[in-house]
């Protein structure tokens, strides 16, 4: 019985295989050559609804086996940079055992240059960096350093003292385009260089004078960095001078200028301030 049901089960077998079809599908372009990655859909059907095998083509030969459940399938072939190939497969494509697919190239359009401008942020944090653009927050009243870092958020200014703060942490110094002029008596610079020639400043948190040491000093010290609107100049300056009457006809005179000096490799800052009106500017 076993052995009469083994046989029956091998004819089955081999009739089944007989029965089966495979074609030899070609996918070229058109100079006709092989097209490299290509991808193979089977459609049950004339409408694309029913998916039934998918296949991706190398070297653009792909023998595929017929399925009894799909003898005459409709075949989209699709390549990057081709248009899409359709077609159903028919009896004499199965009798040729070989189904031929030239693919055209997709036309290209080209599109005109798009340019995408953004206006940078008003403040900018980067690391243990915050730059203020300080274009704006001026509104032309500004003559000082000091009355510009009072507009600056985060930023204090003590009227009396001339402390400044960065987060409610004192300042260490102020450092012009990175080099420090002024060491701890940074007031030379907030109440002597002028608001017009700033561009950016820059709050420097784990601020450290010694390059060796940065990132190995825990003392929080912070440090602002002033940036000007042309750092290749290579001197600017300038000055004010008031004059009045004190009662009694006494003149009351308050004069400064100061001078500020960049290059490549040498920087300086140099004020000269006389007042009889008793006006503290160092």
């Amino acid at each position: 019985m076993k052995r009469c049901l083994f046989i029956s089960l091998f004819f089955c077998l081999g009739i089944h295989q007989a029965t089966s079809q495979s074609v030899l599908i070609k996918i070229i372009d058109t100079a006709n050559s092989r097209i490299d990655i290509a991808y193979a859909k089977f459609y049950c059907g004339s409408k694309q609804d029913s998916l039934n095998d998918y296949k991706i083509v190398k070297g653009g030969l792909l023998e595929y086996m017929l399925k009894e459940s799909c003898s005459y399938p409709r075949l989209v072939i699709t390549a990057s940079g081709y248009n899409e190939w359709n077609f159903q497969i028919t009896e004499v494509q199965i009798k040729k055992g070989e189904v031929l697919c030239t693919l055209s190239k997709t036309d290209m359009t080209m599109l005109s240059p798009v340019t995408v401008t953004a206006k940078r942020n008003s403040i900018q944090e980067k690391n243990d960096t915050t730059t203020y653009i300080v274009s704006r927050f001026k509104d032309g009243t500004e003559r000082k350093l000091d009355e510009l870092l009072k507009k600056l958020p985060g930023i204090q200014v003590n009227d009396k003292t001339g402390e400044v703060k960065f987060k409610g942490k004192p300042i260490e110094t102020i450092l012009l385009e990175g080099d420090d002029l002024f060491g701890t008596n940074y007031t030379l610079a907030t109440k002597n260089i002028n608001a017009n020639i700033i561009n950016e400043i820059q709050a420097i948190e784990n601020y450290s004078d010694n390059y060796v040491l940065k990132g190995l000093d825990k003392e929080e010290k912070v440090a602002l960095n002033i940036k000007v609107t042309n750092p290749t100049i290579k001197i600017s300056g300038a000055g004010e001078t008031a004059i009045g009457y004190f009662q009694g006809d006494k003149d009351a005179i308050n004069a400064s200028t100061n001078i500020v000096g960049l290059g490549k490799v040498h920087k300086f800052f140099t004020t000269i301030a006389y007042n009889n009106v008793g006006k503290n500017l160092s």
